[in-house]
């Protein structure tokens, strides 16, 4: 104001964006508006503070102060040195230059205080914590104005903090989230959907993050790595097509889910839950109407029944035990045989690089003319070629590994031990679900029809099996 009157300048209006960033145009309402209203009724000039304040990115600072001065408007600073002459656009560049770095450095530094702060415990950014967490201010310092410097810490909520670890501990046992939102009485969420990013976040953990850099025992765990690794180990699973714990498996449990076909068009059956007779039918006929497919309903209790009863009683024997061995005895006693194909391949990946090199020396002598395409097709197919064969020898040579273990009965027997009790003791205490996932480490496969079951096994012996 008192530079427009004393050049005896008409103020006409005044646009402010305070507390905005000059790095974008983002958020900067009066800016935008103040564009709009130069290309609706053009004033003879722009007054700024500085050009950093008008904008700090070099393209938009270009942009815009082009498009103002084609409609004729003079932008002027009234503090930034511009010299009259030819050269006054030039340094008006370089400021700009200038603004554009100074914002950059102004934001290494931002964030170089803030990984600062968070690597000493303090909250990242003063950010809201987590669900189960509380910020407890605290003043480390004044600022250059004198005022109190006042930062954060994340510390358990006492009012929340049992409901977060109890949604921890059933949710690695496999529990659903409506189960914990109603285990833990809709204090931390209502809503179902919210779990998941809950689930996700590493803070539970006792992790501070800033950007891409994770700061561990930043503040007090919720979770365990333990059990951290279990949730995460089943939010990869439930994703998976055929999971024994998506959604409609947990909340309407059936033996058979996802196992059973129809044996008569190869459909996977469907479990409805009648209170009185609960059935499996072809899945395609449910689908496509009782024409589709001529299989009937099968009694879902008897059939569940005779498949655990066939399993306990004539799998898990003396006899399967010593056909199983001699089945892992059989497939892993060509020792001779591997050694020759791993020879064999080795051979292969040589002969591969030999060929490859030589196209590559080929095409280098091609620098200043254009390659031959046919010459770069040779040579994408080598590429192939290789990663084939190696593929393959890391295979022979995983096989040489496992034919050189010895499976002693006593661990088969206790493996099996261990399967029947992981079988018997849901189906004891009618736990449904839990004896799904049990029977899905034992069968791969069930075909069925009203009179007939064929059972597919796969015996994966993993760790802590």
């Amino acid at each position: 104001k008192t530079y427009c009157a004393h050049h005896r300048l008409v103020l006409k209006r005044v646009f402010v964006d305070e507390a905005r960033s000059g790095g974008s145009t983002s958020k900067r309402d009066a800016f935008l508006r103040m564009v709009r209203q130069s290309e609706i009724n053009p004033p003879d000039g722009l007054l700024v503070w500085n050009f950093a304040r008008f904008a700090r990115d070099l393209d938009t600072s270009l942009f815009y102060k082009s498009l103002l001065r084609k409609n004729g408007i003079v932008v002027h600073s009234l503090t930034d040195p511009i010299p009259f002459g030819s050269y006054s656009r030039l340094i008006e560049i370089m400021i700009d230059i200038a603004g554009e770095e100074k914002l950059r450095q102004t934001a290494r530094d931002v964030k170089r205080a803030i990984r600062s702060l968070v690597s000493q415990g303090y909250a990242p950014g003063g950010g809201v914590p987590p669900k189960g967490y509380k910020a407890v201010k605290e003043v480390i310092g004044k600022r250059r104005d004198g005022s109190p410097r006042v930062v954060s810490r994340w510390v358990p909520d006492p009012d929340l903090w049992e409901d977060v670890k109890l949604a921890w501990k059933l949710r690695s046992e496999g529990a659903s989230y409506r189960e914990i939102t109603q285990m833990t009485g809709g204090r931390l969420y209502t809503s179902t959907s919210s779990w998941s990013t809950f689930f996700a976040n590493k803070a539970y953990l006792g992790v501070g993050k800033v950007g891409d850099i994770e700061f561990p025992e930043h503040h007090e765990a919720a979770v365990d790595e333990k059990t951290w690794e279990k949730v995460q180990h089943l939010r990869r699973t439930v994703r998976k097509r055929g999971s024994p714990y998506n959604a409609k498996r947990m909340y309407y449990p059936s033996l058979l889910s996802g196992l059973a076909e129809c044996a008569h068009c190869g459909s996977k059956m469907s479990y409805e839950g009648a209170r009185d007779w609960p059935f499996y039918i072809c899945g395609y006929k449910v689908r496509h109407g009782s024409r589709a497919c001529v299989s009937k309903r099968i009694n879902s209790r008897k059939v569940d029944a005779v498949i655990l009863d066939r399993i306990l009683a004539h799998v898990f024997t003396p006899q399967f035990v010593s056909l199983l061995l001699d089945e892992v005895a059989r497939t892993f006693s060509d020792i001779e045989a591997l050694n020759i194909e791993e020879k064999r391949l080795q051979n292969a990946l040589a002969g591969n690089k030999r060929a490859t090199q030589n196209l590559l020396r080929l095409l280098e002598s091609m620098e200043y003319s254009e390659p031959d395409s046919s010459v770069v097709m040779r040579l994408r197919k080598r590429e192939v070629e290789y990663q084939h064969l190696t593929q393959m020898l890391r295979d022979v040579q995983q096989r040489k590994e496992q034919a050189c273990l010895a499976v002693p009965h006593e661990t088969l027997h206790a493996v099996i031990a261990h399967w029947k009790r992981q079988l018997l003791q849901p189906r004891k205490s009618s736990d449904i679900h839990a004896l799904h996932v049990a029977l899905r480490k034992l069968v791969s496969r069930l075909v069925l029809d009203y009179t007939e079951i064929d059972i597919w096994y796969t015996f994966q012996m993993q760790p802590g099996t």
